[in-house]
């Protein structure tokens, strides 16, 4: 069997295509190989620039005591991280969307 083709589909977090690519060639697999570093590449520059949440979900996330994943309690910082149980902000870092409280596990 060889490879002779490839396809993908590159999409953010919010939904949004970033990249469509087709191929068909003797050598998909170097040129698959190489479109899957750029886009990488692409990836890793846009995640350079994290965006901020806002104040907003700062005060939100100051005020939640449950994970939204699983709503489970929170471990205070003063008693160390037992499994996990750390209180972290869980937001999209390309949209800055908040998403809510999270266990640092969850």
């Amino acid at each position: 069997h060889v490879c002779c083709s490839f396809s993908f589909v590159v999409v953010r977090s919010d939904g949004e295509v970033t990249s469509r690519q087709l191929y068909r060639g003797e050598d998909a697999v170097n040129v698959f190989f190489k479109r899957l570093e750029i886009e990488l590449k692409k990836i890793r520059d846009d995640l350079k620039n994290i965006r901020p949440i806002t104040h907003y979900a700062r005060v939100a996330h100051m005020a939640a005591d449950t994970c939204w994943i699983c709503s489970g309690q929170f471990v205070p910082y003063n008693e160390g991280d037992k499994g996990g149980l750390w209180k972290v902000i869980d937001h999209d870092h390309i949209t800055g969307k908040y998403r809510g409280a999270a266990h640092s596990s969850c």
